[in-house]
């Protein structure tokens, strides 16, 4: 063995054949490092103008799950208002077991009802299976999923499959 700039060498050529010997092996090394320990922050560096934007259906679907989600908030927060906002002046629900309502007053009622029983929602989401969009309008078939609170603190899941037909009314999907 020798020693060659306080390292170790094992061989039986001369110092300067191992000195050479090591330049060839520890350039591209050190070159392949500097890249590989450098890739991240050029990935990092790549500005967004670059990254390909959101299609225009991504972008409708992420406004609907924006109102859905402003939906769900207002209903926990027993905001009649908030509730309200997401509905067209012409929209119709079918409640559970009930018959069909039409128009913001019928709704209005049905929304204040629940809002003022003894069953307190303290938490409700949508799951959307499938929505599809055709234009202003936008079916929305999925799942829907919270939890109550009733007299005397007792906490009760509730769920169940919705289907939505979404209308895009003044530039924002109402249902």
């Amino acid at each position: 063995y020798k020693i060659c700039n306080d390292i170790i060498v094992f061989t039986d050529r001369p110092i300067e054949t191992a000195r050479h010997t090591m330049k060839k092996i520890l350039a591209p090394l050190i070159t392949l490092m500097i890249i590989c320990f450098n890739f991240p922050a050029i990935a990092q560096e790549t500005p967004a103008a670059s990254l390909p934007a959101p299609s225009l259906e991504e972008t409708e679907k992420a406004a609907i799950a924006a109102q859905a989600a402003a939906f769900s908030a207002a209903y926990v927060a027993g905001d009649i208002e908030g509730i309200m906002a997401v509905y067209t002046q012409d929209a119709r629900i079918v409640p559970i077991n009930g018959r069909i309502l039409s128009g913001s007053a019928a709704i209005r009622q049905l929304w204040a009802g629940a809002i003022a029983s003894p069953s307190k929602a303290i938490s409700h989401t949508t799951e959307p299976d499938e929505l599809v969009i055709n234009g202003n309008i936008a079916t929305d078939v999925g799942y829907y999923y919270g939890e109550s609170r009733v007299s005397g603190g007792k906490r009760t899941s509730f769920g169940g499959a919705y289907l939505i037909v979404w209308k895009k009314v003044g530039g924002v999907w109402r249902k």
